[in-house]
């Protein structure tokens, strides 16, 4: 169990963001999941339960082992989202079906965040550390084959549950059956474990019993989802936790984006083995990925604005990556590089003001094969009204005819290192 040092340290503010969007959005469903807000909820969490693995697993572990108990941790807490968001949808009207008044509602939904986000992930946390630990250990357990014999054992305290108790001291081969349903953890807050031992150094147990012990153990319904083996299925959590049962539209959604994650860790592996890209970095709470090609010119006077601009994509789930600037060549402009895969590029805007917005977006455009534009604002004082006046100067540009108007497909508006709006053309 997890000391008071190791609580999970839950950022309320961004399941009060994705309350807020289902509030302004007069309710819930599963496409709200692909939202910024909703996204930040999930990542959240993600991050919460990384920490976990990252306390469970040893220093020396194959990264396929991390990223896929991490990945795990993503899908879980994507289905945590969509069943935390539903209850607030849910506390949105009174009894007669009226919409609530904004401070009601987030008084009632301070309930759901307690419960799922705090509760909830306490024991969630406790659990993804014990499940790591094994799933790590069962590498080694199984590239050992049955040399050695396993062996339950638990805390051996007072806290420990009778049920628990029945199981110290099992002993059995790894190929016994017994451990593809009772490796520890065998429930919440379970602080079980299991060691490998010298073969006869202890007697082997009842095969037949051990398992009816296990059986007792997990008898209760919400018990039963933890008869299944992390090492084995290299998951934190089990297929049949109640998280999971969801709607299709959900699980499109979900699946959709850890598509998109792994696709991500793809691009990653690729980078990373390229000797002609540098800082080369997955993010496993976004999913994002950042890279810069060596050939990539960061000058003295813009460098500032594409970092600012690359570690926001990164932080929320992008591929951006600078790629190589070949120098001047007679009717050549080059991007800075691609941006989930598009030509982008980068204005910076000391001020805000509509003249200024404008003129960064005429740079954008200046590079014929931008797809992206992206504006940082390192000073701040971006404002909304005053973003759409300067939009609407520059599509006015398009009239003219002139070369100064090119039809982006994103543009990407960056401040104090976050993305802060995004429109699509």
């Amino acid at each position: 169990m997890a000391d008071d040092e190791h609580k999970p340290d839950f950022d309320d503010s961004a399941f009060f963001d994705a309350a807020g969007m289902v509030y302004n959005a007069g309710g819930f469903d599963a496409s709200q999941l692909n939202t910024p807000e909703a996204r930040r909820l999930i990542a959240e969490t993600v991050k919460q339960l990384n920490v976990a693995i990252s306390s469970g697993l040893p220093l020396e572990v194959p990264e396929m082992v991390r990223y896929a108990l991490e990945n795990n941790a993503f899908i879980f807490s994507g289905f945590k989202a969509f069943h935390t968001l539903r209850e607030v949808g849910l506390s949105l009207t009174t009894d007669k079906g009226d919409i609530k008044p904004f401070d009601t509602f987030r008084r009632d939904v301070e309930k759901v965040n307690n419960q799922y986000n705090h509760n909830y992930l306490y024991a969630e946390y406790n659990h993804a550390v014990g499940a790591s630990l094994m799933a790590a250990r069962w590498q080694q357990i199984e590239a050992d084959g049955d040399r050695y014999d396993l062996q339950y054992r638990t805390a051996e305290d007072g806290h420990v549950r009778e049920s628990h108790a029945i199981l110290h001291g099992t002993t059995l081969p790894p190929s016994d059956p017994f451990w593809a349903q009772y490796l520890p953890p065998n429930g919440w807050n379970c602080r079980c474990t299991a060691v490998q031992v010298r073969k006869g150094k202890y007697p082997q147990s009842d095969p037949a019993l051990s398992m009816l012990r296990g059986q007792n153990c997990t008898e209760a319904a919400k018990q039963q989802i933890f008869r299944f083996n992390p090492g084995k299925e290299l998951k934190l959590f089990p297929d049949k936790h109640p998280y999971y049962k969801a709607p299709e539209a959900a699980k499109d959604v979900i699946e959709q984006q850890a598509k998109e994650r792994a696709e991500h860790f793809a691009e990653y592996e690729r980078l990373k083995a390229d000797p002609n890209y540098t800082d080369v970095e997955f993010d496993p709470v976004s999913g994002g990925v950042q890279a810069s090609h060596i050939g990539h010119n960061f000058d003295k006077s813009g460098g500032e604005y594409e970092r600012n601009v690359q570690l926001a994509g990164f932080r929320a789930g992008h591929v951006v990556i600078f790629e190589s600037e070949p120098g001047n060549i007679f009717g050549k402009k080059y991007t800075e590089g691609t941006w989930d895969g598009l030509q982008f590029e980068v204005a910076g805007r000391e001020s805000a003001t509509a003249n200024n917005i404008k003129r960064g977006l005429e740079h954008c455009a200046d590079k014929k094969t931008t797809k992206i534009a992206v504006l940082d604002f390192p000073n701040g004082g971006f404002n909304l009204d005053t973003f759409n006046i300067a939009l609407r100067r520059y599509k006015g540009l398009e009239k003219l005819n002139d070369g100064q108007f090119l039809k982006f497909k994103k543009i990407i508006c960056i401040q104090n290192r976050q993305i802060i709006h995004e429109i699509d053309m």
